[in-house]
């Protein structure tokens, strides 16, 4: 007889069993009246905000240990209400080996089809425990005759935890590919703070010391981004390079500094995150700058610094 797993969540369910011979009918109602024994776990995730799209790691953790294996259920709920779109929640179910306690797992963080804010969007995502299933055995009778799958067996736990709540943060709207790693090429996306009918920020990447421009990004729009030897079309030589910060502003409207960020995203996908202000007095800053080193297999890796 297979093992049959129980999913014991909040929401208690009722199953109804039916029966009929040759001389009456009827139906009994199953009520789950058993006694529960209300567990409280926890979820802990490094992170306090992530792009849509991330995997994001999380850590479990149990109050107690089980004889068997068990599924831990764990909810990640979207939280779209104030922009008046539906919710959206996902569950995740993950095995339990018998004797642990704590482990780790990932989800990937929920898309957001409108522009959000530069800040982000917070409270945008709420994950916590929702239920603990055990690993049952095979049920017979003492005769060894196996029992009616429809009738349930002991489970006499739930799981609940405190949510974590994380902050959404955009991804380059204008590509996405900005922030997409790539081969031997480091990507650069910058956002930045609005209003953006006023406030407009530039891209540049030059060699360190200064002789030359590289690239460049200035598309007049919020976000920009650039790749830095693109294999398809550029070859730059090993050695130490600035990404320079600017303000666009050719009517000197600007008097407040402006708030960045700055994302470099490397080959094997790990991300570089810098943030500062740009003071309109000076007009642009050098916030960063990285190493770019190949090896005898041709393989380019980068190595980026803050440089403030």
């Amino acid at each position: 007889m297979k093992n049959s797993i129980k999913y014991i969540i909040l929401l208690i369910v009722s199953l109804g069993l039916f029966s009929c011979s040759e001389d009456d009918s009827y139906s009994i109602a199953y009520v789950d009246d058993e006694i529960k024994v209300e567990l409280v776990g926890s979820i802990a995730i490094s992170a306090t905000e992530a792009f849509d799209g991330d995997d994001v790691e999380f850590t479990y953790t149990l109050p107690q240990s089980f004889d068997v294996e068990s599924t831990l259920e764990v909810t990640a709920t979207s939280l779209f209400n104030a922009f008046s779109q539906t919710p959206n929640m996902e569950r995740f179910k993950i095995t339990i080996p018998a004797g642990t306690t704590t482990g780790t797992a990932t989800f990937v963080m929920p898309n957001f089809d409108n522009e959000a804010p530069f800040s982000g969007i917070s409270e945008f995502l709420s994950v916590s425990i929702t239920g603990i299933a055990l690993k049952q055995p095979p049920r017979e009778d003492e005769d060894g005759v196996k029992i009616d799958p429809y009738i349930p067996v002991d489970d006499p736990y739930t799981m609940t935890s405190a949510p974590v709540i994380l902050t959404l943060l955009q991804t380059n709207l204008a590509s996405p590919l900005y922030m997409a790693p790539a081969d031997n090429t480091l990507k650069l996306s910058l956002d930045w703070e609005g209003p953006y009918d006023l406030n407009d920020l530039d891209l540049y990447v030059f060699d360190n010391p200064f002789t030359a421009l590289f690239e460049s990004s200035e598309s007049g729009d919020r976000f920009e981004g650039d790749f830095f030897n693109n294999p398809a079309n550029e070859d730059y030589p090993d050695g130490d390079y600035i990404v320079e910060v600017a303000i666009w502003d050719p009517n000197g409207l600007v008097t407040a500094p402006i708030s960045y960020k700055l994302v470099l995203t490397l080959p094997d996908g790990n991300r570089d995150i810098y943030e500062g202000t740009v003071d309109p007095a000076v007009g642009y800053v050098d916030p960063v700058g990285f190493t770019q080193t190949t090896d005898g297999s041709g393989n380019r890796t980068f190595t980026t610094y803050s440089l403030l």
